[in-house]
């Protein structure tokens, strides 16, 4: 039953980072990284969601599963930094969201790797 609690979890956290970075690999210009959708803010909360129950399921908490944390900064930045236009922005956002899909990806391939 654990196992597949962690399966489904795994499933919502790359859907859900699968969109995120997306969105950011997609976007063209600096108010399209200010002004999130709401679809993508609800992908967030639910990544985050995720993650904390994942935190409360699993007994050890590994290396990898910090590095989210990487990539939720990289994502929020440009909120923070909101008169700068600057492709620096862009670069960080696109590559840094990318660390939200590493954490799951990981999972899932250690759960491949130990159902062998």
């Amino acid at each position: 039953m654990k196992r597949i609690i962690q399966f489904i979890f795994i499933i919502g956290l790359l859907l859900s980072s699968g969109y995120i970075a997306f969105y950011y690999w997609t976007a063209s210009s600096a108010s399209a990284l200010r002004e999130l959708p709401s679809t993508l803010l609800t992908a967030l909360i639910v990544y985050i969601t995720i993650q904390l129950l994942k935190r409360f399921i699993k007994k050890k908490i590994e290396w990898y599963d910090w590095l989210y944390y990487i990539g939720l900064i990289a994502v929020l930045l440009p909120l923070l930094f909101v008169g700068i236009s600057s492709d620096w922005i862009f670069d960080i956002t696109k590559y840094g969201s990318l660390f939200l899909v590493v954490p799951p990806l990981i999972d899932l391939l250690r759960i491949i790797g130990a159902s062998k």
